[in-house]
């Protein structure tokens, strides 16, 4: 294991031989604690899990005029995300610096990490792509529906191909049959309500979900449509059907990690205060902002 971090500069420098050589785009994640999982809030524990449709309905029902210009149901992901609202979304950053600020700003000394998120070029999308409009419309089926999704996909896949090779492996083995395996597919009860919500926002819609998009993580460009994900360079990983992952894992997306020495936390922190990375502009907010302020006194 590598040694951790102890300033600002050891922490440049990581991330710059990271980005040597490397086509991949690499996006990061701070974690105060090293016992933290990745995993998106919506995961966390068991209600939240079966009741993710309600959780954003009801947020939806209550405030309608904050969705009322969202075209995507991403967008509402997105949005709910931003109030704090447990999604089937995991905050990244574009911005290395906001990465290591998230990792120390708990206020504690205990060690913690930057996660590194290597994510090749199929596994980027943005906000508009089909294939985020796939997985973002399982958050709004029941917890039934989305049952009956992964009883379809086991039950017709078994008619085309061993169950121990993976959909991207028999996808690239053999596209044609691949294909048909779709449109049969698509044809199951189970898939008619997801692509009715899809055709919500996409009228012109096909009836060819591809289940490697209802399975496959994607890391996925939001709108800049607000001040918070402009001052942290906001993005995020978008989970499918499979929303449980490790520590280290993510299907698809490499994931490193640069730990952190807890003991050098807040030092780090006025570090990069000096270069403009500080509460005041990782949180733009009136009342962060004032926060901020008011200690700077105090």
């Amino acid at each position: 294991m590598a040694a951790g971090i102890r300033t600002l500069s050891q922490f440049v420098d990581r991330v710059t031989r990271l980005h040597d050589g490397v086509d991949d785009d690499l996006f990061f994640r701070g974690h105060s604690k090293l016992s933290y999982f990745i995993e998106p809030g919506v995961e966390r524990n068991i209600r939240r899990r079966e009741n993710e449709r309600e959780l954003l309905y009801s947020l939806i029902a209550e405030h309608p005029s904050e969705f009322s210009e969202d075209q995507f149901t991403f967008d509402r992901l997105v949005r709910a995300q931003h109030y704090e609202v447990p999604t089937r979304l995991l905050d990244l950053t574009s911005n290395a610096l906001i990465g290591l600020y998230f990792a120390c700003a708990d206020g504690t000394e205990e060690d913690g990490r930057v996660l590194v998120f290597h994510a090749p070029k199929l596994a980027t999308k943005f906000f508009m792509s089909d294939c985020v409009s796939c997985a973002s419309n399982l958050a709004r089926l029941n917890s039934q529906e989305k049952h009956q999704i992964n009883l379809a996909i086991k039950r017709v896949r078994r008619r085309y191909f061993d169950k121990n090779s993976s959909l991207i492996t028999f996808s690239e083995a053999d596209p044609t049959e691949y294909q048909k395996f779709i449109e049969e597919l698509n044809q199951e009860t189970a898939f008619h309500k997801l692509v009715q919500l899809i055709r919500e926002e996409k009228p012109h819609f096909e009836a060819q979900i591809d289940p490697i998009d209802l399975q496959r993580p994607y890391v996925v460009h939001p709108k800049k449509s607000n001040a918070r994900i402009v001052a942290q360079a906001g993005a995020f990983v978008l989970f499918g059907m499979r929303l449980k992952h490790g520590k280290l894992k993510v299907d698809g997306i490499e994931v490193s990690e640069i730990l952190v020495k807890g003991k050098r936390k807040t030092a780090i922190l006025n570090s990069l205060d000096k270069v403009g990375i500080h509460e005041g502009t990782v949180f733009p907010e009136m009342d962060k902002t004032a926060h901020r302020i008011t200690a700077k006194y105090d």
